[in-house]
């Protein structure tokens, strides 16, 4: 229980940064927009991107720790 616990807060976290990573390129971006290359658009993409993947990999272990709680509630219930 204490690593389903463990796998969950640093999934969480992982997120968090991320987003937060996210968030100031974007901004960063935002500054320097006039001076930068035509790329900016991509490299907010990708940062996107990142979140995504990082939401996905969140989504999959919060699934991984809670269908086998669900299953056994669900089993006790029928």
């Amino acid at each position: 229980k204490i690593s389903e616990f463990i796998a969950l807060i640093i999934s969480i976290s992982i997120l968090l940064v991320l987003e937060c990573v996210n968030t100031a390129m974007e901004k960063v971006i935002d500054i320097i927009k006039p001076r930068v290359h035509h790329y900016a658009a991509e490299i907010k993409d990708v940062f996107a991107g990142a979140v995504l993947v990082g939401a996905l990999q969140c989504v999959f272990v919060v699934l991984f720790v809670f269908i086998p709680y669900v299953i056994f509630y669900l089993s006790n219930i029928f």
